[in-house]
């Protein structure tokens, strides 16, 4: 029997930061010093002219798949608190299949998808 479970933001927030993965080394250019360390809180503050949303799914889509085809990528869960609705999973999943094209994985880039899509909580919400 499936049971649902409502909590609170302060309960998701507990349950979640005894679970962080690993994400430094994750963009280079954007943090040269290896960063960022587990527990950091990342603000992305863009100028208009710049595509903020790309970005985002960049590090979204570097965190949920597998190390061991990029020293990039870090096999980590993800919460995406979506307020704006401007990522969709449709466009995720076309940067993941963009990023897996050229390791030529064959048959085996559908189920990497749907393994990584797994590790990630897409939180639509209204503010």
């Amino acid at each position: 029997m499936l049971s649902r479970t409502v909590e609170s933001g302060i309960q998701l927030f507990s349950r979640t930061k005894q679970k962080i993965g690993n994400i430094s080394g994750i963009n280079p250019s954007f943090f040269p010093n290896g960063g960022p360390l587990g527990g950091q809180i990342i603000e992305i503050n863009v100028t208009p002219e710049v595509n903020y949303t790309d970005i985002v799914i960049d590090f979204i889509v570097k965190a949920i798949l597998p190390t061991k085809y990029c020293d990039e990528f870090r096999q980590v869960d993800v919460i995406l608190f979506n307020t704006d609705f401007q990522i969709s999973l449709l466009k995720i999943t076309k940067i993941i299949e963009k990023k897996l094209e050229s390791l030529n994985l064959g048959n085996e880039t559908k189920v990497i998808i749907e393994e990584a899509l797994k590790r990630l909580t897409n939180m639509k919400m209204q503010v």
